[in-house]
C-alpha cells in the first residue's frame, strides 16, 4: 500500500491574498495539482518530513512515548458524549472543506490540555502516519463503539464520509440525550430505592432480632412478614460463602454463553421481543441501518455492496443474521422487500415502504423516508417509557417500604397484646 505524503505549500488566490496550508499526496505533482485545483498559484511547495510536520504541531511521535496510550486509557474518563463532540466538530470541519488531518490538527489547538486533546492527538498521530481514520478511532474503544468505526469505514471506502459524519454525530446526538434524559429521571427513584434498602438492612439487623426475642420469650408468634425477613437474612448471612460462589459461577456460565454466537443471537432475538423497550430497540436500530444505507446509496454504491456493508451496523447479532441473509438472496436478484417481509424483526410497514421504493425505483429516497419513520416512532417510545419508568420505580419502592412496616408494626402490635 503506497501511503500518502505530506506537502506544505505557499500560495495566492484569485485575489491576491497570501494562503499556506498542507495537502495530503503521493507525490508533488499530484499535490500542485491539487492546490491548482482550489484555485490557487503556487509561490512555495515542499514535502515535510513526518517528524518536522509534527513538531510544528506540538506534537510528539507514538515511538517517542511508548507507555502513553495505555496509560491514557487506564486513567481518562471519555465517554460517548466525548464522541458525539468529536463527530460534530470534525463534520463541521470537514463539510468545510478542510482536509481530515488539518481538521484533526485545528482540534487539537486549544489552550488546556486535556484527555479530549490528547486523545484527538493520538488519533491524529495515526492519521499521519497514513491509518485510515475509521482504523485510528478504533484505538479508544469506550470512545467510538465498533458501530461509529464501521460506518465511518463505509463512508471512507464509498467516498460519502462527510454525509456519514454528519448522519453520525446526529444519531449519537440524539442516543446520548435519550441517555441523560433517562437517567435524570431514574436518578431519584434509584436514590431513594438505595436508601431504603440500607433502612431495611439496618433495621433487620439491629431492630428486629430484638423484638423477635421479646416475642419469643413471650410465646407470642412471629408475624409473617417479620419472619420472612429474618428467616431470609439469616439464610444469606448463614450461606455467605456458598451464595457468592454461586453468583460468580452463574455470572461465568452467563459470560461464556454470550460469547457463543447462536446463544447470543436468540438473546438479541429475545431482547427485541420485549413489551415497549423491544420495540425501542427494534426501531433505534433500523433507524440506523436504513439511513446508513440511503447514503451508500447515494453515493453510487450498488445495493447489494450496500447491505454488505452496512451489516455490522448494528451490535444485534439477530439483526446482523438477517441483514446478512438479505445481501446473499439480494445478490441472487431477489427483492428486499420480500426477504425482510418473512421477517418479523422487519415492521410490516417498513416492508410495504421498501416494496414502494422497489416499484417506483426511489430507493434512496425511500429508505431515507424509512429511516425518519423508524426515528419518529423510537423517540415516540422513548418518551412513553419516560413517563412509565418513575411511576413504577416509585410503585416497586412503596412496595418494599409497605412489607418493611408490615414487619415493624406487627411485632409491634404483638408486643402490645401480649403486655395487656
Amino acid at each position: 500500500m503506497n501511503h500518502l505524503r505530506m506537502f506544505s505549500y505557499t500560495a495566492r488566490d484569485k485575489n491576491g491574498a497570501k494562503r499556506s496550508g498542507t495537502v495530503e499526496a503521493a507525490d508533488i505533482h499530484s499535490a500542485a495539482r491539487k492546490i491548482r485545483a482550489m484555485a490557487l498559484y503556487i509561490i512555495k511547495l515542499k514535502e515535510e518530513s513526518l517528524p518536522a510536520f509534527l513538531q510544528k504541531n506540538r506534537l510528539t511521535p507514538i515511538s517517542m512515548n511508548p507507555h502513553r496510550t495505555s496509560m491514557f486509557h487506564a486513567f481518562s474518563n471519555l465517554g460517548q458524549k466525548d464522541a458525539v463532540f468529536f463527530f460534530q466538530q470534525l463534520e463541521t470541519l470537514f463539510a468545510a472543506g478542510v482536509p481530515i488531518h488539518e481538521a484533526l490538527a485545528a482540534i487539537t489547538k486549544v489552550p488546556q490540555a486535556s484527555a479530549y486533546t490528547r486523545m484527538i492527538e493520538g488519533i491524529y498521530r495515526k492519521v499521519l502516519l497514513g491509518a485510515p481514520l475509521s482504523e485510528a478511532l478504533r484505538t479508544y474503544p469506550k470512545v467510538f463503539s465498533e458501530t461509529s468505526v464501521y460506518l465511518v469505514r463505509s463512508g471512507e471506502q464509498s467516498g460519502s464520509l462527510d454525509t456519514i459524519l454528519k448522519n453520525l454525530a446526529a444519531f449519537l446526538a440524539r442516543d446520548h440525550e435519550a441517555h441523560e434524559r433517562m437517567k435524570s429521571i431514574m436518578l431519584y427513584p434509584m436514590a431513594l430505592l438505595i436508601i431504603t434498602m440500607l433502612s431495611v438492612t439496618f433495621m433487620t439487623i439491629f431492630v428486629l432480632p430484638t423484638m423477635a426475642s421479646m416475642l419469643r420469650d413471650m410465646n407470642v408468634p412471629l408475624p409473617l412478614p417479620t419472619e420472612l425477613l429474618l428467616t431470609g437474612f439469616a439464610f444469606i448471612t448463614g450461606h455467605l460463602t456458598s451464595a457468592a460462589f454461586l453468583v460468580a459461577a452463574l455470572f461465568l456460565f452467563a459470560v461464556s454463553l454470550m460469547k457463543t454466537p447462536r446463544t447470543r443471537q436468540e438473546i438479541d432475538r429475545l431482547l427485541l421481543h420485549i413489551p415497549i423497550f423491544g420495540k425501542l430497540r427494534l426501531y433505534a436500530a433500523w433507524r440506523i441501518i436504513l439511513e446508513t444505507l440511503s447514503v451508500l446509496i447515494a453515493s453510487g454504491m450498488t445495493f447489494a455492496d450496500a447491505l454488505n456493508m452496512v451489516r455490522k451496523a448494528t451490535k444485534n447479532l439477530a439483526l446482523q443474521y438477517l441483514l446478512d441473509n438479505a445481501y446473499h438472496e439480494v445478490s441472487k436478484g431477489n427483492r428486499l422487500s420480500l426477504v425482510l417481509g418473512k421477517s418479523p424483526l422487519f415492521p410490516a410497514l417498513l416492508t410495504s415502504m421498501i416494496a414502494a421504493g422497489e416499484t417506483s425505483g426511489e430507493m434512496e429516497q425511500m429508505m431515507k423516508r424509512a429511516a425518519d419513520f423508524c426515528g419518529v416512532t423510537a423517540t415516540n417510545l422513548s418518551t412513553r417509557i419516560e413517563a412509565l419508568a418513575e411511576p413504577i420505580m416509585m410503585l416497586f419502592i412503596g412496595g418494599i417500604i409497605f412489607f418493611f412496616i408490615l414487619s415493624v408494626i406487627l411485632p409491634l402490635l404483638g408486643t402490645m397484646d401480649a403486655l395487656t
